[in-house]
């Protein structure tokens, strides 16, 4: 869909394409107020500069799926609120929620990737850039056996930025 099509920017954050369309397309959802509505736009609230919103639709989210028992959906939810927290420069609520979330990641192997992308991302951030750089390669070794061209593509971005502040550094 292009009016949820997004870039990379040099600080690895989401930027949207065309922000009146994805704005457009997230205010129709907003009024249906289901769980699972509330789960898939709320990285676009997030791009969008919509924090504390998507914060608060991720929290409800959370709340439902752990009285479900539902634990993947728990896991990946809580993999977006901990980057919502990241983009709030909540270091101390991203590191906690991260941590948690890689002691429990073996259980969820399909979505180890997708974890370690975003843990990158969150030390990249707090210009940790050795230890984002580590989670970009591992979360890049898993994308290079899914053979997804826009995960490698994303990853491989990511580690060229990071190896430029390396060596800048």
């Amino acid at each position: 869909m292009d009016e949820l099509k997004y870039y990379f920017d040099e600080s690895l954050r989401e930027i949207p394409v065309d922000k009146e369309k994805m704005t457009s397309y997230v205010s129709e959802y907003k009024d249906d107020i289901s769980i699972e509505n509330k789960s898939y736009i709320a990285p676009y609230l997030r791009i969008l500069g919509e924090l504390e919103k998507s914060e608060n639709y991720l929290l409800e989210v959370i709340n439902f799926y752990e009285k479900e028992n539902n634990e993947l959906k728990v896991f990946l939810n809580k993999i977006k609120l901990g980057i919502v927290y990241q983009w709030q420069n909540n270091f101390v609520k991203s590191n906690k929620l991260f941590d948690e979330l890689l002691c429990i990641c073996e259980n969820f192997p399909n979505h180890k990737d997708f974890l370690f992308q975003h843990i990158g991302k969150n030390y990249f951030e707090q210009q940790n850039y050795i230890l984002a750089k580590q989670f970009f390669q591992k979360a890049l070794n898993i994308r290079k056996i899914k053979n997804n061209k826009e995960l490698l593509e994303s990853t491989e971005f990511a580690l060229e930025v990071c190896n430029k502040k390396i060596i800048s550094k």
